[in-house]
């Protein structure tokens, strides 16, 4: 009991309310950035990291995800998320909650992107963003995000993100300051099996963070994804199952002083998908 609420309070210096919010950054599984710039891979969790990817969706999809921080009863974080086509593009929503009754976290938003031509994608959302803390109070933030996808070739995929975040109230305090944060990333598929991607992050006040991964479906039907994100070395990794229109997919990333957190989502399709590809 002691070391479990010595990491919970390790996690929360790490979250503070007063200097960042946890969701304030899209949750979702640690290889979503890299999926966003991918023309094969894309999948609910994908589109938070970057709008425009709307703008290739042909079919709807949808799915959950969850994850335990640190193998911390305390900080269980779910994610529902979905996309729909319509005319000219796609619409995406999801909603996603953290922690408990004396601390959590809501999250929800909705975007649209759509294609301008064979090779760039654009899109735009919003999301408002809800942190309670016991003895504390209640901070809200609303975000709104804007992106853009280039598709250089059938190969290479490269995009950015903009995303301004204001604090609508700060417990006591009204109108805490604004939150800047671009992010960029790029993708090489050498087949349908093969991804290699690399996202960065910049957000106010932190230094920049690095996600480089890989993606390779060594036998049909079952995925592997690994990768490592500079902030703090973190390793992640992914095994994942498809059958038809369905996948389930567990995950997992390391951080050097908190520990493990393992994750596991289930995506579906409107369609089954072609095989071999996710």
């Amino acid at each position: 009991m002691q070391k479990s609420l010595c990491r919970l309070l390790l996690a929360a210096c790490c979250y503070s309310p007063v200097s960042a919010q946890l969701l304030e950054r899209p949750l979702g599984p640690v290889y979503a950035g890299l999926c966003a710039y991918s023309r094969i891979q894309a999948d609910p969790f994908s589109f938070p990291a970057n709008q425009a990817l709307l703008g290739i969706v042909k079919k709807a999809f949808a799915g959950v995800y969850g994850e335990q921080k640190y193998l911390l009863p305390e900080a269980g974080c779910y994610l529902a998320a979905a996309a729909q086509p319509v005319q000219k593009g796609a619409i995406g929503a999801k909603l996603a909650y953290a922690g408990t009754g004396a601390y959590r976290e809501t999250q929800g938003g909705i975007a649209y992107g759509r294609r301008l031509g064979q090779k760039l994608a654009i899109g735009a959302g919003s999301s408002y963003n809800s942190q309670y803390v016991a003895s504390y109070g209640k901070i809200s933030s609303l975000s709104l995000e804007a992106g853009a996808i280039y598709y250089l070739s059938s190969q290479l995929t490269a995009g950015a993100q903009v995303r301004h975040t204001a604090r609508l109230n700060a417990g006591s305090r009204k109108g805490d300051k604004k939150r800047p944060s671009i992010a960029a990333g790029a993708g090489y598929e050498v087949s349908g099996q093969f991804l290699a991607g690399i996202c960065l992050e910049k957000d106010e006040g932190r230094p920049v963070n690095i996600q480089a991964g890989i993606s390779y479906m060594p036998v049909p039907y079952v995925r592997v994804r690994m990768g490592i994100s500079s902030s703090a070395a973190s390793p992640w990794m992914s095994v994942g199952f498809s059958r038809s229109s369905f996948r389930l997919e567990a995950s997992g990333h390391f951080h050097n002083q908190l520990g493990w957190t393992p994750g596991l989502s289930f995506i579906c399709t409107a369609r089954p998908e072609k095989e071999g590809k996710l």
